[in-house]
């Protein structure tokens, strides 16, 4: 039951992972790194799969072993997270002051994770 739990919300994550390297709101690596922990328990394939891919897996995995995300990447990283933020708020959804709110909360939250991650 617990194998079944870990592949759901593995699934669930990496959904959500995939939609945020596409939406400018959602931290998308931050959901694959999330996926990945939970694959490593329940679905070693579909872990590697992650840790092996040739555009973020070098990253994912680099976290999961060592905490680490290089100060470059926590750079950019920083800044597309306050940049297209910033123009969800401002320019999208400046009617709506609760989906301004959830969105000003998730690029804290996501900033917050990337600093204290180790360089």
């Amino acid at each position: 039951m617990k194998n079944l739990i870990n592949n759901l919300l593995g699934y669930f994550f990496l959904a959500l992972g995939i939609l945020g390297t596409y939406l400018p709101v959602m931290p998308g690596v931050l959901f694959l790194i999330i996926a990945a922990y939970f694959f490593m328990k329940s679905n070693p394939k579909v872990y590697n799969r992650i840790i092996s891919n040739k555009y973020y897996g070098h990253y994912i995995s680099n976290y999961i072993d060592k905490g680490i995300i290089p100060l470059r990447i926590k750079i950019i990283i920083l800044f597309f997270i306050w940049t297209f933020s910033s123009i969800s708020i401002f320019c999208f959804l400046s009617s709506n002051i609760y989906l301004e709110i959830l969105i000003l909360l998730i690029g804290i939250i996501s900033s917050l994770f990337i600093i204290n991650s180790n360089e």
